[in-house]
Parts: C-alpha cells; sequence; structure tokens
C-alpha cells in the first residue's frame, strides 16, 4: 500500500471493487488498494455512484460483523466515525442536538474527524466549525467538494430547527 493510500481515509475498497475498478496490481498479481483492514470481512460492493464523484457511503464490512464484530477494524468499519472519515473533504450538512427539543444545522465541508468531534469548513465565511461527535444527529451527504450552488444561496450561519 502506498503511503498516499495509508494516509487518506477515504480509500476503501474491497477486493471485487479493486478489480472492477482496474487497481494497479502488485508482482504477484494481488490488488494493492487499500481495505478497511487486513482483518476485516469486507462486504460486496453495491452499485452505488462511487465513480462518479467519489463518496464512500456503503459499509466496508459484512451484516455479520457489523452486528458481531470480531476485531477492532470491524468495529471500526461499521461506525458513524468511519463513514464521516471515508467521506472527509465533501460537502456535508449535520445537524446537531443542542438540547432536549431543539437542534441546530451546519453546513459547510468536512474537514477533519477527531475521537469525539468534527471539523466543518464553510469556505464563504472562511472559517471552521467544530462540533460534538456524540451530539450529531444527521449528516446529508453531496456528492460534491464544494459549496452546491442551492447551499450558497441559503447563507446558513448555524441555522436552529
Amino acid at each position: 500500500m502506498t503511503q498516499a493510500y495509508q494516509n487518506d481515509p477515504t480509500l476503501y475498497w474491497s477486493a471485487e471493487t479493486a478489480a472492477q475498478q482496474g487497481a494497479p496490481q502488485t508482482a504477484a498479481g494481488q490488488q494493492s488498494w487499500p481495505s478497511a483492514g487486513a482483518d476485516a470481512q469486507l462486504a460486496p460492493q453495491a452499485a452505488l455512484p462511487m465513480g462518479r464523484g467519489g463518496l464512500d457511503i456503503s459499509n466496508p464490512v459484512s451484516m455479520e460483523a457489523t452486528i458481531n464484530p470480531m476485531t477492532n477494524a470491524e468495529a471500526y468499519g461499521s461506525s458513524i466515525k468511519s463513514l464521516l472519515a471515508r467521506n472527509t473533504g465533501y460537502f456535508i450538512v449535520a445537524t446537531f442536538q443542542t438540547g432536549t427539543d431543539s437542534s441546530v444545522v451546519w453546513q459547510g465541508i468536512l474537514h477533519t474527524v477527531g475521537s469525539d468531534y468534527i471539523v466543518i469548513y464553510q469556505p464563504e465565511h472562511d472559517r471552521y466549525i467544530s462540533g460534538d461527535l456524540y451530539a450529531l444527529k444527521f449528516v446529508e451527504f453531496h456528492n460534491s467538494r464544494t459549496v452546491p450552488y442551492h447551499a450558497a444561496a441559503n447563507q446558513w450561519c448555524g441555522r436552529r430547527l
């Protein structure tokens, strides 16, 4: 696995997907694309629009491993943190619970996923917003690495619902 792939958490591929996408092969004929982990059970990839924009919203582990993970790689691979980390760099709309009956919505480019937080970059305001991963309730993923036209018109700055 090359250094570029090791540092990019957005690249999760099964052996089937790697073969379908024409992944480079090693001298032994094995695909050299990264996977969710050497000991993770990879699920067959569904026909998702991964080639068009690159969003990876598929679960990289099998349903059995999701329900009863046997390794740390399987537990992480089926988590919300893994889903977010695989899609850093894409435009999102995130809803955070701020109390018992209220929430706030932030939109921007998903910049960082930490152990218990996320960072959203808002290029139109040149600022970063951090949010608690445990307060995150919904994430709307856009297949875009820039601010979509319709989102730019809203000028959201932390809209309460």
